[in-house]
């Protein structure tokens, strides 16, 4: 977005220097041994990257932190150049401020530095100011009505804003989005007041058409003592009151132009909660109204792909798609330590359960394991007490990060359950807003009888993508397309401005119960009855006869797939499988794998099945057949409580979807996605599948290459695209 010619800045400013018009500077001269140079983003952008381009000497030159928006980010030490905002790009961005120090000695000043910021945005240009202007840090002061400049000739220049107005309590909507603490609003009316729930709270208003500020602050408040305006951060600069005035921040003679962002964060001491809280802000803008925003929503970080377009046929709406995180998939995946329970029994974690899961004797102290299979911002953890032998009345939840590291240094302590009709409950104020969550750990679990927990069911709340999709416009003309997505539990549906869904690999269990009534046992079949044990959740499993002591289990899928995984668990009373080998089939039931695959062995006492791993399986081919043949048992006896796990990966689905009242050339469907995978597509519409193929080595990836055992600079590192010219 900097080294282009194409212009997306409206304004630039370097240290005390300012550039108001194209074209701006591609480079940025050092005068010394700091630089702070800030970029004012006309039209919102999503941003991918940002970093110095050049640079390879970490001891000389270093990117201490970007500012983007009101948000501070620091590169690590594997690449202190570049900071990469994969797989969450940052939305709506106004303004990226960059802080760069030099360190040594004989340096020469100048010193060229160039910047990259690399994401989606729309061009701008504006040619009605000057080129170039001294910069003047606005004075934060709580007297004077004055509002004129003094130019260096003497001149007086009339006031920017001569005529504020109130930005917040106002019939007018000048907001597109107002984000208190963890919650979002996102539709007028706003709300005029907002409630503190504890000691602090951080409220951010995002000006939809920049504005001019005059004054900011609190509206009624008298006693400093019970709340303070501990700052406001206009754009990127942080402003706080003086004790004159400590509920108000007044910008005379200089106000602040171009203001899309402003944030307060204040502190109460001895209130009673919630607290009410008025908020002012002063100033001139352009009234905006936006009605295609649900109201109010959960905030989350975006998830976004790292290219994102939007078409002009349609919005794009945002929103947490909050969703019940403990759903089949990932129940069947839950661990508990020091023993394991059945895995029959796990699906009882899920909070729909009526009974639960009762721990074994060993448990007392024990530690619950959720993988939550994708990662997601957490908006809730607890465990319920309402089954009849509900017996948890308090926990601590540690949450994992996507490196599997502890995202809070200690771990989260529930509040604890009174009765049973109140669930043992972590405050979502303690959850990190806007982290994703790989893994729960939930441990130090305290019962209401000093017994093993019995009747566990967990209740996780977890927030998908915050892109739901581009929506079409209804009367679209022709060879126009628009669309409708919605995302469930276990995957993700990306919404391109043109109306193509792309899904995810959508990880599923296969054996559900179509596939099991289609299995064939060879050599001797078994009734269809029966076949409906080899589920996974299945109590009792299938018992073969004497004669059948390694039966040939084949298993049709329905649709190809490729297999994550198979498993025989030993979960049944009489489960006693040891070891087994599997082959794949494509449709025309050839085999994908020559020789068949051995399964893990299983001794009698061990917790882990018999398995074979994603690692042992052909990848990325389609299977469409699974044949299972035992080949030894614990007691040599023949196959007893025989349940299937096998997980399986649906394929990408590509769906082109329209609008209503298309024109010829269009397709009218609206598609939903479920946990499994599959696609709801309305009468009137088609759905194609393809494998989207793309270069994995772009400019992201490339730049976070490791070479061992010496690395190369990163620079270098972009020579790795395959359209470099020299490699």
């Amino acid at each position: 977005m900097i080294d282009t010619d194409d212009t997306y800045f409206s304004k630039i400013i370097v240290d005390t220097t300012s550039y108001l018009t194209a074209p701006f500077p591609r480079s940025f001269d050092m005068t010394k041994s700091s630089m702070k140079c800030q970029f004012k983003i006309a039209n919102a952008a999503t941003i991918t990257l940002v970093g110095l381009v050049g640079e390879t000497d970490s001891q000389i030159i270093n990117m201490t932190s970007v500012l983007i928006d009101s948000d501070s980010y620091t590169p690590n030490k594997t690449d202190p150049f570049h900071i990469t905002f994969t797989p969450y790009n940052i939305e709506d961005v106004n303004s990226v401020a960059f802080t760069v120090d030099l360190s040594g000695q004989n340096l020469k000043y100048p010193r060229s530095v160039k910047l990259s910021i690399r994401g989606c945005g729309k061009p701008y240009s504006n040619v009605n100011k000057a080129q170039i202007e001294p910069d003047v840090i606005p004075i934060a002061t709580n007297t004077g009505s004055s509002n004129a400049k003094q130019t260096t000739q003497g001149t007086t220049i009339a006031p920017v804003c001569t005529n504020p107005v109130e930005l917040v309590d106002t019939s007018d909507t000048y907001n597109s989005k107002i984000t208190v603490d963890t919650t979002s609003y996102l539709q007028a009316p706003f709300p005029r007041s907002f409630d503190m729930t504890k000691s602090s709270m951080k409220c951010q208003f995002k000006i939809a058409n920049a504005a001019t500020i005059t004054s900011v602050g609190l509206i009624d408040e008298t006693d400093s003592q019970a709340i303070q305006l501990t700052s406001v951060v206009v754009e990127s600069d942080s402003y706080t009151p003086n004790k004159t005035d400590p509920f108000h921040i007044t910008f005379t003679p200089y106000n602040i132009e171009d203001v899309n962002s402003v944030v307060f964060n204040l502190v109460g001491k001895n209130l009673k909660y919630p607290r009410s809280v008025k908020i002012s802000i002063r100033g001139c803008g352009k009234p905006f109204s936006n009605v295609n925003k649900a109201q109010i929503e959960a905030d989350v970080t975006p998830i976004a792909p790292i290219k994102s377009t939007s078409s002009a046929s349609g919005t794009t709406t945002k929103q947490c798609q909050e969703m019940e995180a403990i759903d089949d998939s990932v129940s069947h995946n839950i661990t508990v330590h020091p023993e394991d329970v059945p895995s029959n029994q796990k699906g009882d974690f899920k909070p729909d359960s009526k009974t639960g899961v009762n721990f074994p004797p060993s448990d007392k102290n024990a530690v619950i394991n959720i993988p939550l299979g994708k990662p997601a911002p957490v908006r809730g953890i607890s465990i319920r007490r309402d089954t009849p032998e509900g017996n948890v009345v308090q926990f601590k939840a540690t949450l994992y990060g996507t490196e599997d590291q502890p995202i809070h240094t200690l771990p989260l302590e529930s509040t604890p359950s009174g009765d049973k009709n109140q669930p043992a409950s972590v405050n979502p104020s303690q959850l990190p807003s806007n982290v994703p969550v790989k893994r729960i750990e939930i441990t130090d679990i305290k019962t209401s009888d000093n017994q093993p927990p019995r009747g566990v069911v967990l209740d996780v709340k977890a927030c998908t993508e915050a892109t739901a999709g581009t929506t079409g416009v209804s009367g679209a003309g022709a060879g126009t397309t628009g669309s409708s997505g919605s995302t469930s539990a276990s995957g993700s549906t990306t919404v391109a401005a043109s109306g193509t869904t792309t899904k995810q690999c959508q990880e599923m269990e296969a054996i559900d119960d179509s596939v099991s009534h289609n299995i064939i046992v060879h050599p001797q079949d078994i009734s269809s009855v029966q076949k409906g044990d080899f589920k996974p959740d299945s109590k009792t499993g299938v018992s073969f006869l004497e004669t059948d002591k390694h039966p040939v289990i084949e298993v049709p899928l329905g649709k190809p797939a490729t297999v994550q995984g198979v498993s025989v668990p030993r979960t049944t009373p009489t489960g006693n499988v040891q070891q087994f080998q599997v082959t794949f089939l494509d449709s025309d039931k050839k085999p994908i794998n020559q020789q068949p695959i051995n399964s893990s062995s299983s001794l009698k006492g061990d917790n882990k099945p018999p398995t074979v791993t994603s690692s042992q399986i052909p990848t990325n081919k389609l299977v469409s057949y699974v044949v299972i043949t035992i080949e030894n048992t614990t007691d040599n006896q023949s196959p007893k409580g025989v349940v299937l796990d096998i997980k399986a990966c649906t394929e990408a689905t590509s769906g082109t979807t329209g609008v209503s009242g298309a024109s010829a050339g269009t397709t009218g469907v609206s598609g939903s996605s479920s946990a499994s995978g599959s696609t709801t597509v309305a009468a009137s519409g088609t759905t194609t599948k393809q494998c989207q193929e793309m270069e994995a080595i772009d400019d992201s990836v490339s730049h976070n290459i490791i070479v061992h055992p010496q690395d190369i600079s990163s620079v270098q590192k972009g020579d790795f695209k395959p359209d470099s010219k020299t490699g």
